[in-house]
């Protein structure tokens, strides 16, 4: 199940990172640029988000076009087509999350913030320890409680930006987001090539299991580095 999980948030991690071209960091540098100019930063904001949902439903059709090819060549059939699919959807609304969620930093609005993070966990380990009780569901659980809490902490977070939008599209102002975005783009492939060659190839060589091994021993590091980095900032 942990193999299977770690392919899951990997895709679509790795897909709508690639497809958002950095368009979340543009919007929060001409936040400190223009935030004494909200009309101009509210139509700025607009188009970035609609460009970003407009780049995710084109790729949503590649991907379900491709399903079956990616879950045979990519993923050596470990996953099915249905979680390919399920894992770029899960892709897409998390990172609209992040491209609203991360808007309240530059907005020094530090308990929506706090709130709104802290909601996304409990809410999410809820739902998940339900799917289990009640459904009995494994790994399924997982996926199915992120895509039940993701999209409701969209929706408090349009609601909490409602003052940050304006429904004017910018053609000038989505040249300058990708003038700024579009030089880490080479960056980005190296990365996501990067994150995503060792799992795929432990699928390959050695399965799941492995694959779910490695997984939790790479959240066992993540772990130690936050604590480290917190030790040290503190």
């Amino acid at each position: 199940d942990y193999g299977i999980l770690a392919l899951f948030h990997m895709f679509g991690t790795i897909t709508t990172q690639f497809i958002s071209v950095g368009i979340g960091a543009a919007t929060n540098r001409y936040y400190y640029k223009e935030k004494d100019n909200l009309a101009y930063f509210g139509s700025l904001n607009f188009t970035n988000l609609t460009f970003l949902i407009i780049g995710f439903a084109l790729g949503g059709l590649v991907v379900w076009i491709s399903a079956d090819t990616l879950s045979i060549n990519l993923f050596d059939r470990k996953i099915s087509r249905e979680i390919v699919m399920l894992s770029y959807l899960s892709g897409c609304l998390f990172k609209i999350y992040a491209y609203l969620s991360g808007l309240l930093i530059p907005q020094e609005r530090s308990l929506s913030y706090a709130l709104i993070t802290g909601a996304f966990t409990l809410i999410n380990t809820l739902m998940a320890i339900i799917f289990i009780l009640f459904y009995s569901l494994t790994f399924y659980a997982r996926i199915y409680s992120i895509l039940f809490t993701t999209p409701i902490l969209i929706v408090a977070l349009i609601y909490l930006q409602r003052t940050y939008f304006r429904q004017h599209w910018s053609w000038a102002a989505l040249k300058r987001s990708l003038t700024f975005s579009y030089p880490f783009v080479p960056g980005t492939i190296i990365g996501l090539v990067h994150q995503s060659f060792d799992k795929t190839m432990l699928t390959h060589v050695k399965g799941l299991m492995v694959v779910g091994h490695y997984q939790i021993a790479q959240r066992i590091g993540e772990l130690n580095k936050m604590l480290i980095t917190v030790v040290s900032q503190a």
